[in-house]
């Protein structure tokens, strides 16, 4: 089919929508034959309808920018993931330090009330002055209202994402 001839089809199909009897003969006054491409007739009545939907085709620039964009998604999705995890292990960490605390923090008042008690005993033993003052400074450890293990956890380091 020439340029000319599919100029002239192209033509008669947007003049004429879906009319089948009148696209025939439109077809057969122009002197065109034209087969279907999807039954391979000759008769345009026997044709199914041509979709009338109008089909985009992106470029190869919106081809890369919806690609970038899917990409995009997929790694908000994981960073997502990724937050949720951390916060998760936080919580996790977070509850392992009170139970930790309240755990070895038990310990460490019974051991400061253990030093007290031997710093007491050295003292009445030694009946000195220096050993009077290290039994009232180890009584006075023990009976501190402050968590015992707080006062002897090293700061706390804190880490900051770039």
């Amino acid at each position: 089919m020439s340029r000319t001839e599919f100029e002239q089809l192209r033509i008669v199909f947007e003049m004429i929508e879906d009319c089948s009897h009148c696209v025939r003969e439109s077809l057969e006054l122009s002197g065109i034959l034209v087969t279907c491409p999807l039954s391979g007739n000759a008769a345009v009545d026997s044709c199914e309808p041509m979709p009338t939907e109008i089909v985009r085709h992106l470029s190869p620039e919106e081809q890369e920018l919806a690609r970038k964009r899917h990409e995009l998604a997929i790694l908000q999705a994981e960073l997502t993931d990724r937050e949720l995890s951390l916060a998760n292990l936080r919580a996790e960490l977070a509850a392992f330090e009170g139970r930790y605390l309240r755990e070895v923090g038990v310990l460490y008042a019974e051991l400061d009330d253990w030093n007290a008690k031997i710093a007491e005993f050295a003292a009445e033993a030694a009946g000195t002055e220096q050993a009077r003052t290290a039994a009232s400074e180890a009584r006075a450890q023990a009976e501190d209202p402050t968590p015992p293990l707080m006062a002897r956890l090293p700061r706390q380091k804190t880490f900051t994402v770039a």
